[in-house]
């Protein structure tokens, strides 16, 4: 899942793909809003969070892998909660790995 910042839970705004790099897969998805989280503690009003569904990977083994994530929306998280103009509207805040069982 990516997990974006955004004043606009109908369209993220984002103009190019997110990029997330992890060993053996690329996943390239441009973000829409598939939840919008009610009341977040990582995100203040006028902003919502919006999380996007970007696919899911098989780990043969437990570890620690690196990550890389390539976005023209990635911002550090002090800028979140910060006024922005209508180009600015939705922030990619993190990439979140669910595990599930097979």
């Amino acid at each position: 899942w990516l997990s974006s910042a955004t004043t606009d839970t109908v369209n993220l705004g984002y103009l190019n793909s997110v990029k997330v790099d992890l060993p053996d897969n690329l996943f390239e998805v441009v973000p829409a809003c598939d939840k919008i989280m009610k009341d977040p503690d990582d995100v203040s009003y006028p902003s919502y969070r919006a999380d996007s569904y970007a696919g899911s990977v098989y780990f043969n083994e437990p570890g620690e892998y690196k990550i890389q994530v390539i976005s023209d929306k990635v911002m550090p998280k002090e800028s979140v909660n910060q006024k922005k103009s209508m180009a600015e509207r939705s922030k990619l805040m993190a990439v979140i790995l669910s595990p599930t069982t097979r």
